[in-house]
């Protein structure tokens, strides 16, 4: 029997195969990591693929086969992704919107490697005992070491952010080199370092708590080890909870700053420490981790709604923005989610009732973003002001090693 496309804009899958001249399974495969968009056939047996799509990839395939000069330079470090999708309902990751996926229980893990293969974990497939081999775990340990010497040896500053990035230069410089061809290689150095970096804050505490939390059943434990609670304390795993769910809001953000930074390095050929590294320096500027540094400041000061209405008042009158309000078309709504959660944790909370002060009298400048809602969690859960930096930090890694992968088809 005959089959016949929905139209023009669809080919079947011998079409798409013979076009990209892969193989079907491959064909699959690109379903599955959302670089190809799909539709069922009448009748339920097969599908017809988006035109748009296999012409897309088709044309990052020769892009990427050898072609050299100024042309193929600006189209490999063009904006386009197939990781994230900004939309009015928030960021969608690899398809899959990021409220959804949380509010559906999915771990900061999983949404990890959703965003490097494209495909979730089924909760039967999921078992975090990261770093995925003896080897790199003993090379994590190592690093919170050496990381922990550092601070001691040099008095370098202890602030959470600042342990980050000086952790991820020292698992640069121990794991330099070529990256590798080998995808499944990738994934292994992408968990470990996403280990290392989860366990980095709780340096700020001494080697004894980061080795402890380098050990730690599930990546936001470890990041909740920077921040130890009361044993005695019944709200911990909520706590936890919320710090997971916070990790997976800001996992990425599609080709921002930090993406650029670290999708240019990748072109470069570095590394994926080093490319990563890129990524949260840019990341770390006033732009990004600046503004939950400068929030939480100011939260800190502000002790009442009363000075909180002057404060905002004074920018107004004087023209002066309000870092984290307005920077979107409309709503994000990953900031409705950790205000609520914020705001369920801990209603009476007196800092977090001057985030949310905040909140309600800066919408003249617009909607809060989304180091607003960092900052509000935060305050919720009794943290410093070095910690929504922090927490930005930790759960965009996993975006910028997705969008190391990308950029130079690591995967």
């Amino acid at each position: 029997m005959t089959t016949t496309t929905p139209g023009p804009g669809f080919l079947t899958a011998n079409e798409a195969v013979a076009f990209l001249s892969v193989k079907r399974a491959t064909l699959y495969t690109y379903v599955s990591r959302g670089l190809l968009r799909s539709v069922p056939c009448p009748g339920g047996r097969g599908r017809y693929y988006l035109r748009e799509d296999v012409e897309r990839l088709k044309a990052r395939s020769e892009a990427h086969a050898g072609r050299s000069g100024p042309d193929s330079d600006v189209e490999r470090s063009s904006s386009r992704t197939f990781i994230t999708q900004m939309s009015p309902e928030g960021p969608r990751y690899r398809g899959h919107a990021v409220a959804d996926l949380v509010r559906e229980g999915n771990s900061f893990e999983a949404v990890a490697e959703l965003l490097w293969s494209g495909r979730l974990p089924s909760k039967e497939d999921r078992d975090w005992a990261w770093p995925s081999s003896d080897e790199e775990r003993r090379d994590v340990l190592s690093i919170l070491r050496r990381a922990c010497d550092a601070l001691v040896l040099l008095a370098l500053p202890s602030a959470p952010l600042d342990v980050v990035r000086l952790g991820i230069l020292f698992w640069a410089l121990h794991r330099h080199g070529n990256p590798s061809p080998d995808p499944q290689e990738n994934l292994v150095e992408a968990r470990a370092l996403l280990s290392l970096v989860a366990a980095l804050p709780a340096t700020c505490r001494g080697v004894t708590r980061a080795l402890s939390a380098a050990r730690a059943p599930t990546l936001a434990e470890s990041l909740a080890m920077a921040w130890p609670f009361s044993e005695a304390d019944s709200s911990a795993p909520t706590r936890v909870a919320l710090l997971d769910r916070a990790l997976s809001l800001v996992a990425d953000h599609a080709v921002d700053p930090p993406a650029l930074a670290a999708r240019a390095a990748a072109h470069a050929g570095g590394s994926l420490a080093a490319c990563v590294l890129a990524g949260v320096e840019a990341l770390s500027g006033d732009e990004h981790a600046g503004v939950c540094t400068e929030l939480a400041n100011w939260i800190d000061v502000l002790e009442t709604t009363a000075k909180v209405r002057e404060f905002v008042a004074e920018r107004l009158d004087s023209g002066t923005p309000i870092p984290g309000f307005g920077r979107l078309a409309g709503a994000d709504p990953r900031t409705a989610i950790l205000l609520e959660a914020a705001a369920s944790f801990a209603p009476a909370d007196r800092r977090l009732q001057r985030a949310l002060d905040l909140v309600e009298f800066a919408r003249g400048y617009g909607e809060p973003g989304l180091e607003v809602g960092l900052v509000a969690l935060a305050a919720a859960l009794g943290l410093p002001p070095g910690a929504p930096a922090a927490i930005l930090a930790v759960g965009r890694v996993a975006g910028l090693v997705a969008h190391v992968l990308e950029a130079e088809n690591r995967y």
